[in-house]
């Protein structure tokens, strides 16, 4: 399993059926004020493949970083009531090596009855590799995906910009080709980071996406672009290479702090969100209505057709 290519063609669709059925349910006028909690509980039924749909059982943070430490996302999942890992990804992996430690990372969660992932990171080289995919990507100019963060002087910020441009004129010839793209790139975290999210798509599991795992999800939709539907953003991130990764997948994330808290902190803060989603649901008074056909996993009906209008402008303007 360590071809890109083939985890993207293990991704199916989220169950159609299921999803029928709650929305059906939305529609009915004594649940309209769900509002936004509506096509939560709609993603939930669809990738839990049931209808209500249920509280995760056993969410879990996965945290990418070589210190064992997770964070402000171990002080996260501790509120929340969910158990977390810190796992590595060796810093001089081959290309195929970090696919697989994604999807070793993946199955040992799955295996052991994860139903829902939190996905984050703490992996400061990594951010550069991650603004370069975005760069590519979202057609956007480097100098825009740098933030001033706090503890950076513009002399650093220059040299982050730099970086990205030269790293970006380096991979630009690779840009069709997400999976060269990454090996271009170069960083055994991100492509550890796509593998994760495709391998969770062909499982069956829905992830939170937090920290890098947004600009890797750019990368994984480019090869599986029905992946997205397994995915949602836990909160936004005031980082500016997250924030355009966030407007080209055209997911709207659960929280706005206006934070860039790392190791997947934000996403875990959004898990009371979902649970109130599935509560409030499930509160709704039965009503009869046709029962949806069972179709399995379900089929585009028509989404990817607005996705093939989403294309990014074929190269940018250098700034620096």
């Amino acid at each position: 399993m360590s071809d890109l290519a083939a985890l993207a063609a293990d991704v199916p669709w989220p169950d159609s059926a299921a999803e029928q059925t709650v929305r059906d349910r939305l529609a009915q006028p004594d649940a309209q004020s769900l509002g936004r909690l509506a096509e939560l509980v709609e993603w939930l039924a669809g990738t839990q493949g049931v209808a209500p749909p249920h509280e995760p059982r056993r969410a879990r943070l996965l945290v990418l970083c070589d210190d064992g430490d997770p964070g402000a996302g171990g002080i996260a999942a501790v509120q929340a009531g969910i158990g977390w890992r810190c796992a590595s990804v060796r810093r001089r992996a081959a290309f195929a090596e970090s696919v697989q430690s994604g999807v070793d990372l993946v199955d040992e969660e799955v295996d052991s009855g994860t139903d829902l992932l939190v996905l984050g990171d703490r992996d400061e080289q990594a951010r550069v590799p991650a603004a370069v995919v975005v760069s590519l990507l979202a057609g956007t100019e480097p100098v825009r995906l740098v933030s001033h963060r706090d503890g950076i002087d513009d002399e650093r910020w220059m040299r982050e910009v730099v970086a990205i441009r030269d790293l970006r004129r380096r991979s630009a010839a690779h840009r069709a080709d997400p999976a060269e793209m990454l090996e271009v790139v170069g960083s055994p975290t991100l492509t550890a980071l796509v593998a994760a999210l495709l391998r969770a798509a062909g499982r069956l599991t829905p992830v939170l996406l937090d920290g890098l795992a947004v600009p890797a999800a750019l990368a994984a939709r480019e090869l599986a672009p029905r992946a997205i539907r397994w995915w949602q953003i836990g909160a936004r991130s005031r980082d500016r290479a997250k924030r355009a990764a966030v407007e080209r997948l055209r997911l709207d994330p659960l929280l706005d702090l206006d934070t860039d808290l790392d190791a997947g902190a934000g996403a875990v803060m959004a898990m009371p969100v979902l649970r109130t989603a599935v509560e409030l649901f499930s509160a709704l008074p039965p009503v009869d209505l046709p029962v949806a056909e069972s179709a399995g996993m379900g089929s585009d009906e028509g989404w990817l057709d607005d996705l093939g209008d989403d294309v990014a402008a074929t190269d940018v303007e250098e700034d620096v």
